[in-house]
C-alpha cells in the first residue's frame, strides 16, 4: 500500500508544482489557439498552442481546477492510508472509498505516465 500511498503524493505534488508555477491570469481559447495573460481577449495576448481541442482542453486546465485534482489526490491518499492493514473491506463505505482510491491512483499514473503495476 506505501507505493499507492507513494504515488498518490507524487501525482499531488506535481500538480500542485505545476498549478503553481502556471501563469495565474486568465487563459482564453480562440480562433484555435490558447492565450494567456489578464488581458481580455479582444486585447493583445500572448499565443501558446495552436490546435482547436488541444487549445479549449488546455484553457479549461486553470490552474484552480489543476489544484482541485491534487486536493482529490491527496484525499484519495488519506483514506487509503486509513483502510484497514490488511486491505479487508468492511462495509459499504469502506468499498466506496476503495473505488475511490482505485480511480485515483489510476489517474495519478496516467499524469505521472506510469504503467500500473
Amino acid at each position: 500500500m506505501s507505493a499507492e500511498l507513494d504515488l498518490l503524493r507524487r501525482a499531488s505534488a506535481l500538480i500542485r508544482q505545476r498549478a503553481d508555477a502556471a501563469s495565474g491570469g486568465r487563459w482564453f481559447a480562440v480562433d484555435s489557439a490558447v492565450y494567456t495573460g489578464t488581458a481580455a481577449p479582444h486585447q493583445t495576448l500572448v499565443p501558446c498552442v495552436t490546435y482547436s481541442d488541444d487549445a479549449e482542453h488546455i484553457a479549461s486546465w486553470h490552474p484552480d481546477a489543476a489544484r482541485g485534482v491534487a486536493d482529490w489526490l491527496d484525499n484519495a491518499a488519506e483514506d487509503l492510508a486509513m483502510q484497514s492493514p490488511g486491505g479487508e473491506l468492511h462495509h459499504q463505505w469502506d468499498m466506496r472509498v476503495h473505488i475511490n482510491a482505485k480511480k485515483a491512483l489510476a489517474f495519478a499514473r496516467t499524469y505521472l505516465r506510469e504503467t500500473d503495476q
